[in-house]
């Protein structure tokens, strides 16, 4: 199991971390209202994502919308 200090530490594993379990996103970040576009389901139900840059360049799309997030 891979730590909170593991993972500070570590952007390749926190990069990996989050595309496997995802993220949660409070609720006024979904609908679009705001400042942002809102997220869109592309691509055969996939790309609900949030793009992100982490320490040392990596990118990533971060799972927001589906169940296991």
């Amino acid at each position: 199991m891979l730590t909170l200090a593991t993972l500070r530490e570590n952007s390749v594993l926190l990069k990996l971390d989050l595309y496997c379990k995802g993220a949660r996103l409070d609720e006024s970040c979904l609908d679009g209202e705001g400042t942002g576009r809102g997220l869109l389901r592309t691509r055969a139900g996939l790309g609900s994502g949030l793009e992100v840059v982490l320490a040392g360049g990596f990118w990533t799309n971060v799972p927001v919308l589906e169940a296991f997030a």
